[in-house]
């Protein structure tokens, strides 16, 4: 059972509204991968690759923030509901949950919060396909927030794409740590199997 109820009420979604006419450059298969108008919950699945670095202050750094632990083809369960001040994203690697939550910005930005870091991303459309970029992140304790240097964050990326030859939307989300190597990175596609108002 989730933690997270679905909100349901006729606001935009998060992505169309943060891409504005740019979402619909989106391939279809992209589109998929996000709440549209109208809808309130999306559930998928899937089987991804997740590598961790070999770096020791890396794999505590995974560890402290909980990310997925390292494997192939591990099975991987999406949920996305619409909250009061965005979305929230239960991702379940192997049963093991990863939350976060996102909340728009401004200019085609957004902040995904992961644990006690909020990390501010641009959106890109590029021949179809959706482009995360940093441009800020902090690190927050309750009202205090101190911003993390560029150069902490610079290397992490994340793109999202149509599978070669089918309708089935895939990911590569990659978070390092220059001069000290990867945390944490996972690829693979997803299955949308439910979209609509929640449950």
């Amino acid at each position: 059972m989730s933690l997270i109820p679905p909100k349901i009420d006729d606001r935009q979604s998060l992505y169309p509204m943060v891409l504005g006419e740019a979402w619909d450059r989106l391939h279809p298969a992209v589109q998929q991968l996000h709440l549209q108008h109208g809808e309130a919950e999306l559930i998928g699945h899937g089987a991804l690759d997740v590598r961790h670095g070999t770096n020791p202050f890396c794999r505590l750094m995974a560890w402290a923030l909980r990310l997925p632990r390292a494997g192939r083809n591990v099975r991987t369960r999406l949920r996305v509901v619409r909250t009061e001040s965005g979305e929230a994203w239960e991702r379940h690697f192997r049963g093991v949950p990863f939350f976060t939550m996102q909340e728009p910005g401004e200019d085609s930005t957004f902040t995904e919060i992961i644990g006690p870091i909020a990390l501010r991303m641009k959106l890109v459309v590029e021949d179809g396909c959706l482009l995360y970029q940093p441009v800020h992140a902090s690190f927050k304790m309750g009202r205090l927030s101190i911003p993390i240097p560029r150069w902490c964050y610079s290397s992490s990326y994340a793109r999202e794409m149509a599978c070669p030859g089918s309708d089935e939307p895939s990911m590569i989300v990659s978070m390092s740590i220059p001069f000290l190597g990867l945390l944490v990175q996972y690829f693979g596609s997803m299955q949308i199997t439910s979209k609509g108002e929640g449950s």
